[in-house]
């Protein structure tokens, strides 16, 4: 019997998810610490913008979508989290419907779930997600991630210096084997090459010397800077990663 090699892997994966590593993995996981010591003795104002937590979802495993949701919840000041929005990219799977929506009803943090009507792709279920949103900063997250503690107040802050900045925090691994969380590197930051294609890239000495070896410092791309207004932005047309640079590239982007 010959399987196409999409359907092949998607159901794999969807298998993969569904089985012992992921389900043993508690949902909040147990707080892990992988910061690093001077990040510790960081000091950010009590007084931030508040923020919408998009995340997009199709199909996703229950284990891995709500640890997500409560890695969310559970390390983030409530004070800064205006609301959760699950963006359904017309899931098939059955507890992802009702089930899902009177689970959420009982969580510490307003969730919203907004449904599309047929499948979308990432970038037009985050635009409904941002169209929806009410906080002050909208944040994307995916639906297979968790937060650290300390993962929201240095990005709200950067913002709080200027409202025109484009901000990602350092991205840790989950190993997509046993669903153990490792520490990602800080010596790397997220690019686009002349293909418009994201690529990760070595941190430029010209940066390394500008933060004098201080490594809580943000990486900036200082090419991309003085945008007029957030209005002028503009959205995208659904593509994916290589649409981020038609609308973004006047912005300052920091790796926090």
């Amino acid at each position: 019997v010959w399987i196409p090699s999409d359907i092949f892997s998607h159901n794999v994966i969807l298998a993969f998810l569904d089985s012992c590593p992921n389900h043993a993995v508690l949902f909040p996981r147990v707080n892990v610490k992988l910061k690093k010591k001077k990040c510790k003795t960081k000091v950010y104002p009590d007084e931030l913008p508040n923020t919408s937590v998009v995340i997009v979802f199709h199909n996703e495993a229950w284990s891995t979508l709500l640890r997500t949701v409560y890695s969310v919840i559970n390390r983030s000041p409530h004070y800064l989290l205006s609301e959760v929005i699950l963006v359904d990219d017309a899931s098939e799977r059955d507890f992802l419907k009702l089930t899902l929506e009177n689970y959420v009803k009982n969580l510490e943090v307003p969730v919203k779930i907004i449904r599309m009507e047929e499948r979308s792709g990432l970038i037009r279920a985050r635009l409904r997600g941002a169209a929806a949103s009410k906080g002050q900063v909208i944040t994307f997250l995916d639906a297979h991630c968790e937060c650290t503690l300390g993962w929201l107040e240095p990005l709200l802050a950067r913002i709080k210096e200027d409202r025109k900045t484009v901000v990602c925090p350092i991205i840790d691994v989950i190993s997509d084997d046993t669903f153990e969380y490792m520490a990602g590197s800080d010596m790397t930051y997220g690019g686009f090459n002349w293909k418009l294609n994201f690529r990760w890239y070595p941190v430029p000495q010209r940066e390394m010397d500008r933060r004098k070896g201080d490594r809580t410092l943000p990486v900036s791309a200082r090419d991309m800077r003085d945008m007029d207004s957030i209005p002028g932005l503009g959205t995208s047309s659904g593509g994916g990663n290589g649409n981020l640079p038609q609308y973004s590239y006047n912005f300052f982007f920091l790796l926090d």
